[in-house]
């Protein structure tokens, strides 16, 4: 079984193409449409993904609100967050925040899939 992968996006479209991209390198790929149901995904034994990748933008929990919250409870070292957004500034009002890169929407899947192998990499437990 490959690496698990959280994807936290509202847009469909963006769900089923990075949930289709990740499947064909042998990842294994849950998704949340917010961070209310990331939160949920995360909650019980053996829930934490290898990696996290979050969109800004959302309805009802964002991305910044989303991390707040994983880092109350002390879950944001469990594993590195890459930050996925179409607002350019996302990165830095996200500066302060537990992310370990940003890929701005439109991005090459080439890009996206080398920061996915290269955050998988250092993580180190």
């Amino acid at each position: 079984m490959g690496k698990r992968v959280l994807v936290v996006d509202d847009d469909p479209g963006i769900q089923g193409a990075l949930q289709a991209a990740l499947e064909l390198e042998n990842y294994e790929v849950d998704i949340a449409s917010n961070g209310l149901v990331a939160l949920e995904k995360l909650t019980g034994e053996n829930a934490f993904p290898d990696l996290l990748l979050l969109d800004f933008m959302m309805p009802q929990m964002d991305g910044h609100d989303l991390i707040v919250e994983l880092q109350k409870r002390g879950w944001h070292q469990s594993f590195p967050i890459l930050l996925i957004s179409a607002d350019m500034q996302a990165k830095q009002k996200m500066k302060d925040m537990p992310i370990r890169g940003f890929i701005g929407k439109p991005f090459e899947l080439t890009t996206f899939l080398n920061k996915v192998e290269e955050l998988l990499a250092l993580k180190c437990f």
